[in-house]
């Protein structure tokens, strides 16, 4: 219950000066010492699968993939994905059937082997698949190894039974369930990215998938060492049906509206919470990606959009006019990302809202700010509901005591401007009879400034270049797998010139995929872990 709690200390990284940065984020800083380590970085599960549909054409099933943890709520966190006994198990026990499916496919569109142990034919069929597989060209060892597996499978078998064997073997590789990020090390202590690694990491982070033929091409010729043809190639991927999934993941992620099954909300108050909590989570990944994909929107414009995509329910809900599959949100009642349902009932408590809940997620979140760790000995329960009080009063009552107050300044301001919300994100005017109070001053920010309501305090953080530089912080965290840090999000910020300029997400993307940390990673001693 941190967020609930007092605490005591003066607030974090992203301070009331915009121009203010705590002394390890130095604007002459040298980008190397804050570069990504080298690492292989294991596939998420949805790249997984993806990965498998790519090289077969189609799905082979499912493997049951344990839950990653999620540092800093982006679930491809290389410190978040590992390869434990639970997966081990999972992929023993799920890919000989899914080797024997992808032997199918193999035979019905590949070379006719001309006896049971043909290995000129196995070893086409296998050769090309694998080296996709692997994402990098195979040498004689993955070829002597694939074709042993094969006449395993297929002495005193059939050839597809060989091909089954060494199929189920590619399936559960390690060269197909890690990505490597390793390149080639120079004397500085700074290793460049091959171009295969690059063109996976490019792959990867834009479409979910591995390499399609041109980034294999780019490879193999060296062009992705350029950040223009990086930045170019940023351009055709985000043009691709396979883009929008990951731009709303990214989405998603980012703004914490995922995972709505399980949030518990009171079914005498909320009926209709078990219908909603699905088109929410779906509606803040389209809202996210129709605005970078289809609009080219800079940050301002997520907080400030006027527009969502849903159906008839969520038509309902926010009381919207509808053209097709467009909704319109009522005039002045609500803008933007804040807005959104999946948003707001995330940051509710399980009858009312909790602007304390809400006034952390915009200083954390969308700020970047560090609120002081409450005293360990404090813990603070929400206020009971009053049908006597709105919640406001409640919450200032709860939390108005000298020791609470040091902390709850910087979050109940801004949460209290939520309080036209309910805790699945409904409008309202009235809480227990009496006219909600939305006002509130923005402090410890570059944008400060008293605000009526929730659409007046998005106006100001869609004008605020600390919240431009959080967002390309988290950017960044997502781009790389990394865990954040004051130096990185420098680092993230040089790169992003025209998206701090003013410029979109799109053009945040570009730039940061150009730069030249994006390929460089920093060399992990002997003794250190990958």
């Amino acid at each position: 219950m941190g967020v609930l709690a007092s605490c005591t200390g003066s607030i974090g990284d992203g301070a009331a000066d915009p121009e203010s940065r705590p002394p390890n984020d130095d604007p002459d800083i040298d980008p190397d010492i804050t570069l990504a380590d080298q690492r292989v970085r294991r596939l998420t599960e949805r790249e997984y699968h993806a990965t498998v549909a790519a090289l077969f054409g189609a799905s082979l099933g499912e493997v049951p993939f344990p839950t990653a943890s999620a540092p800093n709520g982006y679930d491809n966190s290389a410190a978040g994905l590992r390869v434990e006994g639970v997966l081990t198990q999972s992929l023993w026990n799920t890919t000989s059937e899914m080797a024997d499916a992808g032997a199918d496919v193999l035979l019905a569109e590949g070379c006719t082997p001309a006896s049971e142990t043909d290995e000129v034919c196995a070893a086409e069929l296998l050769g090309e698949l694998t080296a996709r597989a692997y994402r990098r060209e195979l040498d004689d060892t993955d070829r002597e190894q694939l074709l042993t597996l094969f006449r395993a499978g297929a002495q005193g078998g059939t050839f597809r039974e060989g091909l089954r064997v060494a199929l189920r073997f590619v399936l559960q590789s390690p060269d197909l369930l890690y990505r490597r990020e390793l390149g080639e090390a120079g004397d500085d202590g700074v290793a460049v990215l091959s171009g295969e690694e690059t063109a996976s990491l490019l792959a990867y982070l834009l479409t979910g998938e591995p390499p399609d033929e041109r980034l294999r091409e780019l490879a193999t010729r060296g062009e992705l060492s350029d950040g223009e043809v990086r930045a170019s190639e940023v351009r055709r991927l985000l043009e691709g049906a396979s883009a929008e999934a990951v731009i709303a993941r990214f989405g998603q992620q980012w703004l914490e509206a995922e995972h709505l099954d399980l949030l518990a909300r009171d079914p005498e108050t909320y009926p209709e919470w078990a219908t909603l909590r699905e088109a929410f989570e779906e509606e803040a990944g389209h809202f996210f990606a129709d605005a970078v994909l289809q609009e080219d929107a800079g940050l301002p414009a997520l907080f400030r959009r006027s527009h969502t995509r849903g159906g008839d329910d969520l038509a309902a809900f926010y009381g919207a006019s509808r053209d097709g599959d467009v909704l319109r949100f009522p005039d002045d009642e609500r803008r933007g990302v804040l807005m959104l349902g999946g948003v707001l009932s995330h940051l509710a408590q399980a009858v009312q809202p909790s602007p304390v809940q809400r006034g952390h997620f915009v200083r954390t979140r969308l700020l970047c700010q560090t609120l002081p760790d409450p005293p360990p000995d404090l813990v603070v329960a929400p206020p009971p509901p009053d049908p006597t009080r709105t919640n406001r009063e409640s919450w200032e009552e709860t939390t108005n005591g000298p020791t609470c107050a040091v902390c709850h300044t910087l979050m109940n301001p801004i949460g209290f401007a939520f309080e036209s919300f309910d805790a699945i994100g409904r409008y309202r005017t009235v809480d227990n009879g009496q006219a909600v109070d939305t006002t509130g001053t923005l402090g410890g920010t570059d944008v400060d400034a008293p605000f009526a309501d929730a659409v007046e305090l998005s106006e100001l953080l869609a004008e605020s270049e600390i919240a431009r530089r959080c967002f390309a912080a988290h950017w960044s965290e997502f781009a790389l797998g990394t865990s954040p840090s004051p130096a990185r999000r420098r680092t993230a910020e040089l790169a992003a010139t025209t998206y701090m300029e003013g410029g979109s997400i799109a053009a945040l993307i570009e730039d940061f995929v150009a730069a030249d940390a994006f390929v460089r990673r920093r060399v992990v001693s002997e003794g250190e872990s990958l």
